[in-house]
């Protein structure tokens, strides 16, 4: 490589003339060393606030509590960067962008719209690419929503369930949040897309706050 430490360490055999290069060889291999950590002391205990806990937070702590740790205990803010604005029309729709539509028209159908009173919200919305291309992923979208929301009927049939109230102490800590999904033989949770660790994740968590 052009920056390696061997071209300026008197080698006669491998020599440059390349200024911009000498304080690159000066960090080569830093990244080689073993890595400071992040901590080098106990934590304190954490301050009463922290012990109300709500179920969302409580859900997104284990999510990613490397995360938590950065925001919650030690003030650090990640930056993740803004993304850069789209320069032509997508005609297609990502993995995220695709779940949010899926998951707006499910939430529209069992309020009770109809089906082209759905497309007119989610084209106002620019959730759909224009034209013919948007008119596919709406019909594919809608079929999609209508089988699961027949199947979600049977075992969930009304959208408009009063959530319960948790509040639990729990030791020191106190936990706080509300379910919503609650029917007369217990609480639903349900998703439109595939299956994630992280859904197995927040059932099992509302699982614990209910029983």
């Amino acid at each position: 490589q052009a920056f390696s430490r061997r071209y300026f360490t008197g080698d006669q055999r491998l020599f440059s003339y390349a200024r911009e290069w000498i304080e690159a060889s000066h960090q080569a291999g830093r990244g080689e060393l073993d890595a400071a950590p992040l901590l080098t002391s106990e934590l304190s205990e954490p301050e009463p606030a922290l012990r109300w806990v709500t179920l969302e937070n409580l859900t997104r702590f284990f999510r990613n509590p490397a995360r938590w740790l950065l925001r919650e205990r030690l003030g650090i803010q990640v930056d993740e960067g803004e993304e850069a604005l789209e320069t032509r029309e997508p005609f297609v729709l990502d993995g995220l962008e695709n779940y949010q539509l899926l998951e707006r028209m499910l939430d529209l159908h069992r309020e009770g719209q109809s089906v082209p009173a759905i497309e007119t919200i989610m084209r106002a919305s620019g959730a759909l690419p224009h034209g013919q291309v948007g008119e596919c992923l709406f019909a594919e979208a809608s079929d999609r929503v209508v089988r699961f929301a027949g199947r979600l009927g049977r075992v969930f049939p009304r959208r408009d369930t009063e959530p319960l109230e948790v509040d639990l102490t729990l030791g020191d800590f106190r936990l706080t949040g509300r379910l919503a999904g609650m029917t007369a033989t217990g609480w639903v949770g349900y998703r439109l897309a595939k299956i994630k660790a992280a859904d197995y994740l927040n059932l099992w968590l509302h699982h614990l706050a209910l029983n």
